[in-house]
């Protein structure tokens, strides 16, 4: 779930001997580094509650962008698209989505930040 630095900054903005400065900081930090990783606060909150995030069906991630009208990524395998992209449709196209778009897409952006790792 964390990479090596996000689990260092972690663990600084955690001890206890650490200064309000360096708790803000590296607090700071680790979520930009969520960000730009794309990760979702589902994600984030399901992935350490239960150490590693699941599917909502429960199935391997096919890692194939599904065939939307007018996409040209459309059935498309992800390592042949734009990382920009990709980031775009977890980190603004799903966040504006209602609660039941939420429902009907979370498997594509499980999937991409799956793909991500």
């Amino acid at each position: 779930m964390f990479n090596e630095r996000e689990q260092k900054l972690i663990r600084l903005a955690l001890d206890p001997g650490a200064h309000d400065g360096e708790i803000q900081n590296a607090s700071v930090m680790v979520f930009r580094s969520l960000i730009a990783r794309g990760i979702m606060a589902d994600v984030l909150i399901n992935g350490v509650a239960n150490s590693k995030p699941k599917s909502v069906w429960e199935r391997e991630p096919r890692y194939i962008f599904p065939n939307w009208q007018r996409s040209k990524w459309a059935n498309m395998p992800f390592a042949e698209i734009d990382p920009s992209y990709l980031r775009w449709v977890v980190r603004v196209w799903y966040a504006k989505l209602d609660d039941e778009g939420k429902q009907e897409w979370m498997w594509l952006v499980n999937d991409i930040i799956e793909f991500f790792k």
